[in-house]
C-alpha cells in the first residue's frame, strides 16, 4: 500500500482504509524525524485550508522510563507561524512472572494457570514462567474443582514470584443438616518452616485460609482448626502451640454471598484451638475467608515493627517491672531459647540500629 516501498515505514495516513506512506528523513543523532507532507502525490499539499488529516509515527521505545516526544509542524516557507506541542510519555518495560503451585508440605502439584493477556491456559503443570509488559495481572490458578484467583504486579527488569499454597488435608470440618461439602482450600502463610516468605523482624506472622463451599440449601457449620506459628531457634523449633488464637492479633472472618463480601460471625473455642463459622447456607455462601494476623518478631508492643520501645518493654520485663502475657513473651523471645530477657532485648536494640539483618543474625 505504500508509494514508497523501499523507504523504511515511518510515517503514514489512512487513504480509504489503507496505510499510505510518506516520504521522509530521520536524523538519528538528534532523534529527530522529518516527514514532508504531501510527498507522497507530488502535489504541493494534501491539506488544504480548512481540512484535518491524522498523520501515525510508530515510534520504538529502547529503554523504560519518561520519554517526550516534541512534534512541529511548518507551513511552507512560513517559519514564523511554526506550531509546536510535545507529549510526556510513561514507557513500561519487561518484567518475569514465575508461578507455581504446591502442597501444604511443599509438594508441587499440578494445576491450570491462567494469566490476564495469555492466549489460553497452561494445563496440568506444577508451575509457569512467562514474560509480561509491567502492569498488574489477574491470575486463576485452578486445582480439581478449586480455584484461587491472584492479582500479581509485573515490574520491569525485575522477577515476580508467586507460590499457591492447596491443602490437600484439610484441617476444616463441615457438620450440619442438609447436603455440603468443601473443596480443597487455599492457604497464604508465613508461619510455617517450608513458608517461601518467612515470618521475622519484617514480615508479621500470618495465615489466610479461602475454603469454597459447594452443595444444596443446607445449614451448616465450618470448624477451622488454629494453626500454629513455627520459629526455628538455635537449638529447636519454638511452635505458639499452647497459645492456641491468642498469639493472633487479629481475625476476620468474611463470606461471599451474592457476589458480595460480608463479615461473619464466629465461635472460637474454649481452649483457643478451634474456629466455628455458623449458619452457612451453601446455596447462599460460596467462598469463605479466615485471616489470622499476628506481629513480627520482636514486636512486643504490637505497633507493627521492633525498635528501642520494644527493646525496653523486654528488659523491663526480664526484671519484673513490667508484666508480660505469653504471647508477648512468645514474640519478644527473638533468641528463641524460651523466655524473653536481657539477650533478646540487646538483639532487638541492635536490629532497630541495623547491626542485626531481620532474623535477628549479625551482618
Amino acid at each position: 500500500s505504500s508509494k514508497y516501498p523501499d523507504a523504511v515505514p515511518a510515517a503514514y495516513y489512512q487513504c480509504d482504509g489503507a496505510e499510505t506512506y510518506i516520504n521522509h528523513m530521520y536524523d538519528a543523532e538528534n532523534g529527530k524525524l522529518y516527514v514532508y507532507i504531501g510527498s507522497d502525490t507530488g502535489s504541493n499539499s494534501v491539506i488544504k485550508a480548512g481540512e484535518t488529516e491524522t498523520y501515525y509515527v510508530p515510534l520504538e521505545f529502547t529503554a523504560a522510563g519518561t520519554a517526550t516526544v516534541e512534534a512541529r509542524v511548518y507551513p511552507m516557507y512560513e517559519d514564523e507561524m511554526m506550531a509546536l506541542a510535545d507529549k510526556n510519555f510513561s514507557v513500561f518495560g519487561y518484567g518475569n512472572l514465575n508461578l507455581k503451585a504446591v502442597n501444604e508440605r511443599g509438594e508441587p502439584l499440578s494445576v491450570n494457570f491462567t494469566v490476564e493477556g495469555d492466549e489460553s491456559s497452561v494445563i496440568g503443570v506444577s508451575s509457569y514462567s512467562t514474560s509480561k509488559l509491567e502492569g498488574t495481572y489477574n491470575v486463576t490458578v485452578q486445582y480439581g474443582n478449586t480455584i484461587a484467583r491472584l492479582t500479581v504486579p509485573v515490574v520491569t527488569g525485575e522477577l515476580s514470584e508467586k507460590s499457591v499454597r492447596f491443602v490437600e488435608n484439610i484441617p476444616v470440618s463441615i457438620t450440619g443438616e442438609g447436603e455440603a461439602y468443601l473443596l480443597a482450600p487455599v492457604e497464604e502463610e508465613t508461619i510455617s518452616l517450608s513458608s517461601l516468605n518467612r515470618w521475622n523482624a519484617e514480615t508479621s506472622a500470618r495465615y489466610s485460609l479461602n475454603i469454597s463451599v459447594a452443595g444444596d440449601s443446607a445449614n451448616a457449620s465450618i470448624t477451622v482448626d488454629m494453626p500454629v506459628i513455627y520459629w526455628q531457634g538455635a537449638e529447636k523449633v519454638i511452635d505458639s502451640s499452647g497459645l492456641g488464637s491468642a498469639v493472633f492479633d487479629t481475625i476476620q472472618c468474611q463470606v461471599l454471598s451474592n457476589g458480595m463480601w460480608i463479615s461473619c460471625a464466629y465461635v472460637m473455642s474454649d481452649d483457643g484451638k478451634t474456629l466455628t463459622i455458623p449458619a452457612i447456607n451453601p446455596a447462599e455462601v460460596t467462598e469463605i475467608s479466615i485471616v489470622l494476623t499476628g506481629r513480627t518478631l520482636g514486636d512486643v508492643t504490637g505497633d507493627g515493627k521492633p525498635n528501642t520501645l520494644d527493646a525496653a518493654r523486654v528488659l523491663q520485663a526480664s526484671v519484673n517491672l513490667y508484666e508480660f502475657s505469653e504471647t508477648d513473651i512468645f514474640y519478644g523471645d527473638v533468641s528463641k531459647d524460651g523466655e524473653a530477657n536481657t539477650l533478646d532485648a540487646a538483639r532487638i536494640l541492635q536490629y532497630s540500629v541495623s547491626l542485626v539483618d531481620e532474623n535477628y543474625v549479625t551482618k
